[in-house]
């Protein structure tokens, strides 16, 4: 048992005990742990889809206002799925999608029993409290929290929650009340989530006037005054959005954007910023890939020739970054060179699959020995353009049933192509080695590029998946397809003879011919390189049970591996009271 004094109690207790003139009546405010007033108790309200920097912008009178007696955010960060289910998970767990296994809304793989929704924590901890869920999703209320709270409706709108949470308020025996308001998400997803769209405006500016008449009704409790309340104010997740192309980071997507408050009548202000610098350049060491001839070309090849094989596989997914550098006529196209294959060469339909340049655009093949598949992106003809000498992530999926190949190719996780092939036998076994860089071929030329980031799982990934971390030049536990990675090479080790494979099966590649370790530091509109670390410094939707269940007094077992931490308040020696 991970025995604590609780952050926010500790803030309290060392606070010094003064008189000011606009303490309400005669009372004197204690600040030992042993003399606080009450049962603590919370009141949790969940806004879907507003985006904190929209909050920010818009300043709806309510939440502005609340923020006099908050802990608070306007860049705070959702589960990197941004979507509802994934993200409702992660707020009322407390564990990220890897441990909770709800990957956008399917919920067939929850690991619900192992890490349960805090009503569970409440529940088995604390059972006389009195917890209700109040909710404008069925999704939420049938598929998420169940039986675990004390009460637990599914209301169908905004406004019947609204209701609702003033109602259980009015009730002496309201504890733990959470109500969840979807308006703002349905304005967003219909026509746009940002301040410039009337109709999300003015679903935010309704929200919060429902907002105003809860806490009313909070302030109105008879006993309020000797309660100890937290109100954690939130947003689930954000929306589409363009991005700020100054700010490259995952706390700048919009996406994942969130709002947090945690609010009580005796905090003092405090804003959580996002750490500066925002545009982070992509930077490292790695080796220039080049060559038109085997014998002299500078490229890696795997020791291990099965790596890459879809084999028997049913699904299987490539993935690097790679930026192109001028070719012989000045320009960043090519004609023909592969840059990315498990292939002997790229000749015909020779056995095996291959990404290799076309000009301005990209080819994914596949082939069986007799007969292959290609497909071809074209900027011409509205396909993303890569021939900029910018960085760029390159994606191909393949999905097998019996001798029907089913391959897609994705360019910075969208611009899907995808074909269908019927091969005359399986594509088992080519006899060349996975190679980044140069592989021969019957009528191209040279490739002249840096690669990077090399992924390789052993099924097929969603869209979805693809394209939230296409950006990302890392991969770590987060990714819900973290256990199906089978090979990872960053290419970035900065010296020795070889790509290092960070992945389970530890199957470098060997660099050849006269290679050279290159720092690089390129700044992208489009990477999201890390900041180390940078979004613990902001809150996240899995720190809110855990600052709950803290709250309440509740002791936090290390068994149940939450993800969170709490975010310390300090407290003012007297409470601000009075309507919203």
């Amino acid at each position: 048992m991970n025995k604590f004094i609780p952050l926010f109690l500790l803030a309290l207790a060392m606070a010094c005990n003064k008189k000011a003139e606009d303490m309400p009546g005669d009372v004197e405010y204690k600040n030992d742990i042993g003399q606080l007033p009450g049962t603590p108790k919370v009141l949790y309200l969940v806004i879907d889809g507003a985006r904190g920097l929209s909050i920010r912008e818009i300043k709806p009178p309510t939440i502005w206002k609340m923020r006099d007696s908050a802990v608070y955010t306007w860049n705070g960060i959702g589960d990197s799925a941004a979507v509802d289910g994934g993200n409702w998970a992660t707020m009322l767990t407390g564990v990220r999608p890897i441990k909770h296994g709800i990957v956008n809304n399917d919920y067939t793989n929850s690991k619900l029993g192992q890490y349960p929704v805090f009503f569970q924590r409440i529940k088995e901890s604390k059972p006389a409290m009195r917890t209700v869920a109040l909710t404008a999703s069925p999704d939420l209320s049938n598929k998420l929290i169940g039986a675990t709270a004390t009460e637990n409706k599914s209301l169908g709108s905004d406004a019947a929650v609204k209701d609702a949470v003033i109602a259980e308020l009015q009730k002496d025996e309201a504890s733990v009340v959470l109500g969840q308001f979807k308006g703002v998400a349905d304005a967003g997803t219909q026509f746009g989530y940002d301040v410039s769209v009337p109709q999300y405006t003015d679903a935010i500016l309704k929200t919060d006037g429902y907002i105003k008449e809860i806490m009313n009704a909070l302030y109105a409790r008879k006993t309020y005054k000797n309660e100890r309340w937290l109100v954690v104010l939130t947003s689930s997740r954000g929306g589409a959005w363009q991005q700020d192309p100054e700010d490259s980071t995952a706390m700048g997507n919009p996406r994942l954007n969130t709002f947090t408050l945690f609010f009580n009548s005796r905090f003092q202000s405090k804003v959580i910023v996002k750490p500066q610098d925002l545009r982070v350049p992509y930077e490292g060491k790695t080796v220039r890939l080049t060559g038109d001839a085997a014998a002299t070309a500078v490229r890696g090849r795997c020791v291990d020739n099965t790596i890459g094989d879809i084999g028997k596989l049913n699904g299987l997914t490539v993935e690097l970054k790679m930026k192109l550098n001028r070719g012989p006529n000045n320009n960043f196209r090519y004609t023909f060179p592969p840059f990315f294959s498990k292939t002997k060469d790229r000749t015909g339909s020779t056995i095996g699959w291959a990404l290799f340049k076309n000009g301005q655009g990209t080819t994914l093949f596949l082939a069986d020995g007799s007969t292959n598949l290609q497909l071809v992106t074209d900027a011409s003809r509205g396909s993303k353009n890569t021939d900029d000498g910018n960085w760029h992530t390159y994606t191909a999926v393949f999905e097998r049933s019996g001798n029907t190949y089913k391959a897609s190719l994705f360019i910075d996780g969208g611009n899907k192509l995808t074909g269908t092939y019927t091969a005359s036998r399986e594509i088992l076994a080519p006899e060349g080695p996975l190679t980044v860089g140069f592989n021969p071929s019957n009528f191209g030329n040279a490739i002249d590029c840096y690669i990077t980031d090399v992924k390789i799982w052993n099924t097929a990934l969603p869209d979805d998946i693809i394209k939230d971390w296409a950006p990302r030049t890392y991969i770590n536990k987060e990714h819900f397809y973290f256990n199906n990675l089978i090979g990872y090479w960053p290419c970035m080790d900065g010296s020795g003879n070889r790509f290092k494979d960070y992945g389970p099966n530890k199957k470098d590649m060997l660099i050849g011919g006269a290679y050279l370790w290159t720092p690089f530091s390129d700044l992208s509109s489009y990477l999201l390189p890390g900041i180390a670390d940078g979004t613990k410094y902001v809150p996240n939707t899995f720190d809110i049970p855990y600052q709950i269940l803290e709250w309440l007094g509740i002791r936090r077992e290390d068994s149940w591996g939450l993800d969170g931490h709490t975010w310390p308040a300090e407290f003012r020696d007297y409470p601000l009271y009075g309507g919203i």
